[in-house]
C-alpha cells in the first residue's frame, strides 16, 4: 500500500512538469521591433537601504531607449544614504518620492501608482540591471497582446560556483514553470523584479487592498487579483531583451532569509491550483525520502526517473535562459533538494525573518 501511494504521488508529479515541458516549449519566442512611444509608461522602483547598487541601477535606466518613459524612485525608509543619494545625484533622472505614510514594498509601489502618468506600470528592484530595450519589449508586447499584466523573465548574474550555481538553475526552474503555468491560464509565481501591468487594472481590483498584510507577495498576489478579474489577459514575456538580471545571495543567510520569506506567503494563496501544486510539489519530495526506508531499489528507480524528468525541463529553459547547465551539479543539487524543500516547507510557515534590515512575520 505504501509502494502504491509513493508510486502514484511521484507519477502526478512527473505528470505535472511534463505537462509543464510541453506548455512552456509552446509559448512563442516574442521577437519586437522598435515601437512608436505611443503607450506612456511609467518604471516604479521602491528603494530601501539600496546606495551600493544606485549606480549600475541608473546605468541600465540611463540606457533605454523608449523615449515616452516617466521613472520614480520610492524610498522605503533607507537607514543609508539612499535618499541622500537620489536627491543630489539623481534627481535628474527620476521622480524621487519619499515614503511617510506606510512601510515595505507594496506601499511604496502604491504611492508610486499613485503618482504615476504611464498607462503602462513597469516594476523592478533596486538590485536589478536590465538590456537597452528591456521598456522598448515589454510596451511593445503590451501594444500587441492587450493584456493587463506582463510577467517577465529573471535569471542571476552567476560566477558559476556551486552555491551560485544551484540558484541560478532553481530560478530557471522557478521562471520557466511559472511561465508554463500562465500559459496553462493557472498562474502560481511570477518574479516581483520584472512585472509590469496596467495602471486602470491595478486601480480597478483595488491594488493591494486586503493583502497589504503580508510582508511578501507584492507580485503574485497582485497577479492573482488582476487574474481573477481578467483571466485571459495575464501572459508572460519569452523574449531574450525582456530580461531583467539580479545577483545570487552570496551567504547561506542570505539564502535562509529569502526562501523563507518567499515559502511564508503559501499560507495567503487562496487559489485551489496553487495550492494543490504546492501540496503535490511537498508531498513528492517527502515520499522520495520515505522511499528509501521502503525499498532502495524503488527509491533508485524513483530519484532516476525525477532527475530524467526534472533534467528535460532544466534543458528546455536553460536555452532560452542562456545558461550552460552543469549536470554533474546538477544531479548532485536533485540528491539533496528533497530535504531542502520540506526544510523550507516547515520553517516558512514558523516565525519571522529578517529582510531588509526589518523583522517579519
Amino acid at each position: 500500500m505504501t509502494t502504491l501511494v509513493i508510486i502514484s504521488v511521484l507519477f502526478l508529479y512527473n505528470l505535472l512538469i511534463m505537462c509543464y515541458i510541453y506548455l512552456w516549449n509552446r509559448i512563442p519566442q516574442f521577437e519586437f521591433s522598435e515601437v512608436e512611444p505611443l503607450t506612456s509608461t511609467t518604471l516604479i522602483i521602491a528603494v530601501r537601504n539600496e546606495s551600493k547598487t544606485l549606480e549600475r541601477l541608473f546605468k541600465s535606466i540611463r540606457s533605454q531607449t523608449y523615449k515616452n518613459l516617466e521613472v520614480i524612485l520610492v524610498n522605503d525608509h533607507s537607514q543609508d544614504d539612499t535618499l541622500w543619494l537620489l536627491q543630489n545625484m539623481y534627481v535628474n533622472d527620476c521622480k524621487i518620492v519619499d515614503l511617510i505614510d506606510g512601510k515595505g514594498k507594496k506601499a511604496a509601489i502604491s504611492a508610486g501608482v499613485n503618482l504615476a502618468k504611464g498607462e503602462l506600470i513597469v516594476c523592478t528592484d533596486a538590485d536589478c540591471t536590465f538590456g537597452a530595450n528591456w521598456i522598448n519589449s515589454l510596451v511593445a508586447f503590451y501594444q500587441e497582446n492587450k493584456v493587463n499584466f506582463i510577467s517577465g523573465p529573471v535569471q542571476f548574474e552567476s560566477n558559476y560556483s556551486a552555491f551560485h550555481h544551484f540558484q541560478a538553475i532553481e530560478l530557471v526552474a522557478l521562471t520557466s514553470t511559472g511561465a508554463a503555468s500562465l500559459a496553462f491560464n493557472k498562474p502560481t509565481m511570477c518574479n516581483g523584479a520584472n512585472i509590469s501591468f496596467k495602471k486602470a487594472a491595478f486601480i480597478e481590483v483595488g491594488g493591494y487592498n486586503n493583502i497589504d498584510h503580508v510582508a511578501s507577495g507584492d507580485d503574485i498576489l497582485l497577479m492573482l487579483k488582476i487574474h481573477k478579474l481578467y483571466p485571459d489577459s495575464c501572459k508572460f514575456i519569452k523574449c531574450d531583451s525582456a530580461k531583467v538580471y539580479t545577483n545570487p545571495n552570496t551567504t547561506l543567510k542570505e539564502l535562509f532569509y529569502q526562501k523563507k520569506r518567499w515559502a511564508s506567503k503559501w499560507k495567503v494563496y487562496h487559489d485551489w491550483f496553487i495550492q494543490s501544486t504546492s501540496v503535490l510539489v511537498l508531498l513528492a519530495n517527502i515520499f522520495i525520502l520515505t522511499s528509501f526506508f521502503v525499498s532502495l531499489k524503488l527509491a533508485g528507480f524513483i530519484v532516476i526517473f525525477k532527475i530524467i524528468i526534472d533534467g528535460i525541463m532544466l534543458a528546455s529553459a536553460s536555452k532560452f535562459y542562456k545558461i550552460k547547465i552543469n549536470w554533474i551539479l546538477f544531479i548532485c543539487f536533485q540528491l539533496i533538494y528533497p530535504v531542502y524543500v520540506l526544510f523550507f516547507g516547515i520553517v516558512g510557515r514558523m516565525g519571522s525573518y529578517k529582510w531588509k534590515g526589518r523583522i517579519l512575520n
